[in-house]
């Protein structure tokens, strides 16, 4: 087999990548995350990693184990941010209220006119 770096341009080798590789990794990936949305996320970047590291590394001797401890590995890394970033946005939430309450001016009150968590700056 070629090497990545070399041949077809990368949307095709993306393309061969995902067709050689994408059966046999994302079976055990949906087993172990019981969601294939985020099996596949992870698996999509484990062959987007593949793609960056295999043309300047070689490819793998077994690019399916690789790949599925990249795509493993992500998903753990996503689940355990994610897991993190529950309490950490409800208490800067909490945060968020209670200044606005402090520092609200008193022509707010009189307003009729509320602040909107979903409004942007843009």
């Amino acid at each position: 087999m070629p090497a990545l770096g070399e041949g077809p341009p990368p949307d095709e080798r993306l393309e061969g990548l995902y067709r050689a590789h994408a059966g046999q990794v994302l079976g055990p990936l949906i087993r172990m995350l019981r969601d294939f949305d985020a099996a596949e996320d992870a698996l999509h970047e484990a062959i987007v990693v593949a793609l960056e590291r295999w043309p300047r590394d070689g490819e793998p001797d077994n690019p399916v184990a690789w790949l599925l401890t990249v795509a493993r590995r992500r998903a753990l890394d996503r689940a355990r941010r994610e897991a993190r970033r529950g309490p950490k946005e409800e208490e800067a939430a909490r945060r968020d209220v209670t200044t606005l309450r402090r520092i609200r001016p008193r022509s707010w009150k009189r307003s009729t006119w509320t602040p909107s968590p979903m409004t942007s700056s843009d």
